[in-house]
């Protein structure tokens, strides 16, 4: 599992600042153009909560401290 997370840690999108410019052009006419919205985000909200879930997986494996304090935050409230 960590060889994985190495390799994708490892790599990287060869763009420039005008083709990100272009990208985020084509992304936000999709969006323009995109019609029942409500049914998309129905019927991904398995596969977001599948890569949420993948995320923390990989951020705990990545800093492995980190999570542990974010742990002990959640589990000892600060009364402010």
């Amino acid at each position: 599992m960590f060889q994985v997370a190495g390799l994708v840690l490892a790599m990287s999108i060869p763009m420039d600042q005008d083709d990100i410019a272009e990208l985020a052009r084509q992304i936000n006419e999709t969006i323009m153009n995109l019609t029942n919205i409500d049914q998309i985000l129905n019927e991904t909200a398995a596969d977001l909560a599948t890569s949420d879930s993948l995320k923390e997986r990989a951020d705990n494996a990545r800093y492995p401290s980190l999570h542990h304090h974010t742990l002990l935050l959640r589990t000892c409230p600060i009364d402010v």
